[in-house]
Formats: C-alpha cells, structure tokens, sequence
C-alpha cells in the first residue's frame, strides 16, 4: 500500500472486471485459507485507495469480491468441521490448529466486510481531503502488518508472533481513542458535520477491524498452547511465572482445563514449570481482582491453620481489574468423581478424611459469638435464578386431596421470623462453599483438601454441612448399591455433626440445618436440567420447610425427619 503513489492495488481486479472463478471444491483447505488471506489483503488495498480517491466503480467489484470471500470461508468452516469430526489420524495439535484456522477464517471474512463498509463511506465524505487529517495509513497498516503474520504464526504455532498480532489491536485503539476525542471537539463548532461522522465511522471500521485480529492471535495462542487462553490471561501467567523464577518458552508448557466453574475465572493447570517450584505442575487462575485477591487471603488464612489443606500460594499479581493467582496443583479426585465412579472405599475414605478434619478446624477457630445464617433469605437471593431453569418450581399454592399447600413463596413469608431468630452460638472458619467437587482426595497419602476458598468467612459451621451434605445427594447416582453408600455417607456426616453440636451446647442445629438443607435444595436445582431430580430436590426442600413450620415446640428440640435422604 502506498497511497503517495499512482498505482492502485485494486485496479487489476477492476481491469479485469470480474472475481476469480475457481473450482474451489478442488483445492484444499490449506490453499482457499490463503487465498481469503489474499483476497482479504486485497478488499483492504481497495479500501484504501477508495479513502485516497472515492470510486463508485471500485465500490462495485469490492462488492462483488465480497461475495466470493463469503463462499471461501463458507467452505473452509465446512472442511474444519469435517476434518475435525473424522478426528482419526489427527493429533491433539493438528485438531487445536483446525479450530484455531476456523476461528482465523471467520475474523478474516469479518476484515473484509469491514472494508466494504469503509469503501462504502468513502462515498458519502463530500471534502475529499478530510480523511488526509487523519493518519489512516498508520491504522491500515497496522491491518496489513497483522494479516500478513498470520500464516506463519500459524504454521509455527509460535506464541511470540500470535503475541504481536494481538498487541495491534491496542495501537488501532489508541489511535481511534485520539482521532475520536479531535472529532468530537470539531464537531461541536458544528462545521462540516456529515463529513466528519463519516470519517468516524471510517476510522471505526479500522479499529474494529482490531478486534478480529485480537481474535486471530488468540485462536493461534490457544492452538499452541492446548488451551483456550486470551492475552490478558497469557500476559498474567508469563509475570506469575517470572516473579516464581520459571519462566519457560510458553510454547514448552502443556496447559489443560482444569474444572468446570461457574465462576467466571480462568482455572488452568500448568505443566513443565521451571525455578523455584516444588512441582511441575501448578494452577493458574485470573480473574475479577476482588475475587481473586480475597481468594488470596483466605488461601493464606488457611495456610495458618492448617498447613497442606488448601493449596500453596507461589505467587499474586494484581492487574488493572483483574488479578492473577498461581498456586499448588494437588493430585488426586475430587470427591464427586469418588462418589460417582470410583471405588467405593476410596469415597469413603475420602469423606471420613474431612470429617477427621472439620471438628478440629472448629475447635481452634470458635468464637463464643451468636451468628445467624439466615438460610431462607440466600435462597430468595437466588430464587430468580431458579425459577429461569424451572419457571414451573413452586411459584403457586396448590390444592391436593383437599389438603391447601402453600406456594413456596408463601412458606418463605412464613418462615422469615424462625430464619432471623435461629442462630448459632458460636461461630467457626468455614470453607463457604463446601461442595464434593471443592474437595480433593488422595488415596495414597490418606489425605483430603480444599480448593476453591473464595467463599471462606467465620461463619455458622453448618452453612458448610448443608451444602456438603446436598452436593452428595444430588449426585446423580442410580446404581442403587452406590446410592446407599452416599446414604451412608450422608448419616455419617450428621454424626459427627450431632456429636460437636452436643459437645458445645448448640441444641438448635437441627432446625437451623433443616432450613439450610431446604435453601441448598431448592437453589443447586438452578443448576440441575433433569426435570425429575430438579422436582425430587424442591419436594425435599419444601418437605423440611413444611416440617419445621409445623413444629410449635422449642427450637432446641427440633428433630428432622427420620430416613431423610432415603431413595
């Protein structure tokens, strides 16, 4: 591109008067990948020379390239997609390169919409030399520069140039961000306004044009590296891993996904660490600083109390609004994997591990001050949620057998004073979120821990005992053998839950945790499509509630129903 200069890039085509017409069925997948690369860079050139001198002519083919783009990409995602379904004969790289190539084809088409688009606005500026006050070269450039790496980012797999790809689109924001506050300032002396809204949203055009090659090398990264990462969370890792003292080529480093989370963070398990390290292996997690940081501090808090029952933190980065986290990698199984498929001994011994540990962090961590959970008041927090997954859940009363049954909404009016007035009288460490895919057991040591603390407060212990005991029974487990044994698990928790009750005067438990079984009962089934299991938890809930409101006796000699958790 040289727009000082007389030749026009897009002239060739328009000389000829038509698009290429190739059999694009014969070619293969690597070859109609570059020529949308071409015919991109081409629809970019037009859209340049259309800026230098505006051509309705020029307009017209770009118009017409456009539609030939539209069938390469059309075909190219048909390949992707066929190739990655036969699957056989490909390596891991191979298919991450196929996906990574499928999400480079539909920015690429994007590109080139974009320039049709700005050709089109070249038409309307009536000063032709208006956009000559404005370093639009710089940004088509910084276009250009980043849609000729592509190929060789991608062929290479290499992070350093997917790197460089993505930081282009920061330059075109920055320049967009200058040009935007100069327009806006112009624009108030209320000359030349339709010219000037046309060039915004020329220079627009190019800064969005931006973000798709921010998706580009972010497509390439993740192809490299085996995991979908963005260049926030790449940038993050590469500075934890420098302030740690290993700082490995990424391209060296096998990145997994580590568990499904509904949390909105970023959770990796990283491999072939480097330095300062006891292992490996370590996590990396990057997300919302206000989580992440608090995440840190209850990591630490824990480390106090019991060192080796959370991970180790090697390192904490702040970053703007986001913060960053590495820490130890436990091996192991979680709890839920155990108690869904593993030996039956293992999940057994997996919960009689925490159930040695909980007691102990609750001694050291009593403080004789009441506290109130107010179980029924989360669970309104979090009926909306419940009631977009199951909007047929509890919203009326209902009459059965003659027999007036209240809507839940009416059982939470009615049980709002017992939710404020039971407290516990004392208040513990908690994990806060104490779910059987939160705890990690280790066979081999005979060892049990947490992960996922953000959660952790001093709090009624039983804020935790209920959502363990609910995460167990809404397994689901049909294999009747295996679904006594989590029965088992479950009475064995109240146990031990009953004996340090007894041991420090709480006589209130059982109805303080009958209200939180209901609340994590009718809330986890927001996060449960089965119709039957969703119905089977809220009848459970409702069935506690309904119970504890038919109780007119004394708090302290409240007892849940008997075989609570049978079938």
């Amino acid at each position: 591109m040289n727009p000082g200069g007389k030749h026009d890039p897009s002239r060739d085509t328009l000389q000829a008067g038509k698009v290429p017409t190739y059999d694009l069925r014969m070619i293969t997948i690597e070859e109609n990948f570059q020529f949308l690369i071409f015919e991109t860079g081409k629809q970019l050139d037009a859209a340049l020379a259309n800026l230098e001198e505006p051509d309705p002519e020029r307009f017209a083919v770009v118009q017409a390239r456009d539609d030939y783009i539209d069938q390469l990409k059309a075909l190219i995602e048909a390949r992707c997609y066929r190739q990655f379904q036969d699957g056989a004969g490909h390596s891991r790289k191979e298919l991450d390169r196929l996906i990574a190539r499928n999400v480079i084809t539909a920015n690429l088409e994007r590109i080139a919409d974009y320039a049709v688009n700005l050709c089109k606005q070249a038409l309307y500026l009536h000063n032709p030399r208006l956009p000559r006050q404005y370093n639009y070269y710089e940004m088509f450039s910084e276009v250009r520069a980043g849609i000729d790496s592509i190929v060789p980012a991608l062929k290479d797999l290499s992070v350093d140039q997917a790197m460089e790809i993505c930081t282009r689109e920061a330059v075109l924001d920055k320049i967009f961000t200058e040009y935007l506050d100069r327009i806006t300032r112009r624009l108030q002396s209320g000359r030349q306004t339709r010219d000037l809204l046309t060039m915004l949203f020329i220079l627009r055009y190019l800064e969005r044009m931006g973000d798709c090659l921010l998706n580009i090398g972010e497509a390439i990264i993740s192809a490299a590296l085996g995991q979908r990462m963005k260049i926030h969370q790449i940038e993050a890792l590469g500075a934890n891993l420098k302030a740690v003292g290993g700082e490995p080529p990424l391209e060296t480093l096998k990145l997994h996904g580590y568990r499904d989370t509904r949390s909105g963070c970023q959770i990796t398990r990283v491999e072939g660490l480097q330095g300062g390290l006891d292992s490996r292996s370590a996590i990396f997690k990057e997300g919302r600083i206000a989580k992440i940081s608090r995440e840190e501090a209850n990591l630490r808090r824990w480390a106090e109390l019991a060192p080796g029952l959370v991970p180790r933190v090697y390192e904490y980065q702040p970053h703007e609004d986001k913060a960053s986290l590495l820490i130890e990698y436990f091996t192991g199984n979680t709890l839920q994997a155990l108690l869904l498929g593993g030996a039956e001994e293992a999940g057994r011994a997996g919960v009689d591990a925490l159930l040695n540990v909980l007691p102990d962090i609750w001694e050291r961590t009593l403080r004789p001050e009441p506290v109130a959970p107010r179980f029924l008041s989360q669970l309104k927090r979090r009926m909306g949620d419940v009631r977009r997954v199951h909007p047929w859940l509890g919203r009326y009363a209902q009459e059965i057998c003659g027999i007036s049954v209240p809507s839940l909404g009416d059982l939470l009016g009615l049980l709002a004073e017992q939710d404020r007035s039971l407290s516990a009288p004392f208040s513990v460490w908690i994990h806060g979120d104490l779910n059987v895919d939160n705890l990690i057991y280790n066979p081999m040591t005979d060892s049990v821990h947490m992960i996922d603390v953000y959660r952790s407060e001093q709090q009624d212990y039983l804020q935790d005992i209920s959502v363990f005991i609910v995460s167990m029974y809404r397994l689901p487990v049909r294999d009747p053998a295996r679904r006594r044994e989590i029965e088992r698990r479950i009475r064995s928790v109240l146990a031990v839950t009953g004996v340090f009750a007894a041991a420090h005067g709480d006589t209130g438990w059982q109805a303080r945790l009958g209200l939180g079984i209901a609340r994590s009962c009718i809330s986890s089934t927001r996060f449960v499509l089965d119709r039957k299991l969703a119905r089977q938890l809220f009848l459970l809930g409702v069935y506690l509630m309904e119970s504890l409101l038919e109780w007119d006796g004394p708090a302290g000699e409240y007892h849940m129903p008997g075989e609570l958790f049978h079938g």
